[in-house]
């Protein structure tokens, strides 16, 4: 498949991730559960800066619940997810929410507890009383248009969204099988299996009325070197993607550059790690340093992030916090201090 480029999407189902082993293998994206309904992800926060250091694009999807309001669903995605500078666009993940096994039941080895059937991706592994066959299709797409719009309005990006061809025709549509009027706003991630390794030329079903798909789920069962399960005695099954189109695409997507993909070790056979000489690591380090002398002062407002002026000023957390190391935690500036900024 020369013409895509291979990512995967993970949530608390894949307990135990080694990312760099995962990028040796010619990973470039992942995108990552970080919440559902009005709750997050317990695992969201490890894969989310495990990715990064890695140099794995990431992105970070929520799961709705159609019985839930859209606007709290999206203060939920909001107040967990910090976007960057480099990182995808959010995304919308609209599929069948259904009842699954108990806590505890027991799935085959190397399988997802509770994932017997894709359509449940959004399940915690416990009984669910919401199934969005319980609502009508125009609650469905209220509620979907209602996170698009607030999460857009809040990160000035536009949404992806992921679902099956058949869910979006039969759920998220009007009276005849209308698509929503934003239909063709989003860019596509289509989940769609053949019943057969993916081989050239093959592609997945394009849904009547929405944007052309840009990133396609064709399995839930991959196996891959680092993807464990929570003992790291076995390989658990990871849901695989492609994204339709060049790896400098995809960077451009994330707003970042394909020279500033970070190097990656390498894992050999026998998975030991090959040394990299200190002194090329020095070399990097004062790179960097050099690179971030020319600074501006930025004194905090009411309000103000390091995830906010990081966007404002087009730099990233880690930047700022090497100019200014009384930041001891990411999540705190206090109003009134003065913080040094990178000049672009």
């Amino acid at each position: 498949m020369s013409s895509y480029v291979k990512g995967i999407d993970v949530a608390l189902w894949e307990p135990n991730i080694e990312w760099m082993k995962v990028r040796a293998q010619d990973i470039h994206f992942a995108f990552i559960k970080a919440s559902q309904s009005d709750f997050t992800d317990p695992l969201f926060d490890s894969h989310w800066a495990g990715a990064k250091q890695a140099g794995i694009l990431r992105g970070a999807y929520h799961f709705l619940d159609p019985k839930v309001d859209g606007n709290l669903q999206a203060e939920t995605y909001l107040r967990k997810v910090k976007l960057e500078i480099g990182d995808l666009p959010p995304v919308l993940d609209l599929e069948e929410l259904k009842q699954t096994a108990p806590q505890g039941s027991k799935g085959k080895k190397g399988s997802k507890p509770g994932k017997g059937s894709k359509q449940s991706k959004g399940s915690k592994g416990v009984k669910s009383n919401v199934n969005a066959g319980m609502v009508p299709n125009s609650q469905i797409v209220a509620n979907a248009e209602k996170w698009l719009t607030k999460v857009q309005a809040e990160t000035g990006r536009k949404a992806i969204i992921y679902s099956g061809p058949f869910f979006l025709r039969d759920r998220v549509s009007g009276p005849g099988g209308k698509p929503p009027a934003w239909a063709k706003d989003n860019i596509l991630w289509i989940a769609n299996y053949l019943d057969h390794e993916v081989r050239d030329g093959d592609l997945p079903i394009q849904p009547a009325g929405w944007s052309d798909w840009k990133f396609w789920q064709y399995s839930e069962s991959g196996l891959l070197d680092g993807v464990m399960n929570k003992e790291g005695t076995a390989k658990t099954g990871v849901d695989l993607n492609f994204y339709r189109g060049t790896l400098e695409e995809l960077y451009a997507l994330a707003g970042a550059k394909l020279s500033d993909e970070p190097m990656v070790f390498k894992i050999p056979q026998g998975n030991v790690v090959q040394k990299v000489a200190e002194e090329s690591v020095v070399t990097i380090l004062d790179e960097a340093v050099t690179s971030v002398q020319a600074t501006l002062k930025h004194l905090v407002r009411p309000g103000d992030t390091l995830s906010g002026l990081a966007l404002q000023f087009h730099t990233t957390i880690e930047t700022i916090m090497a100019l200014n190391p009384q930041i001891t935690n990411p999540d705190l500036i206090r109003d009134g201090d003065t913080l040094n900024i990178p000049q672009a």
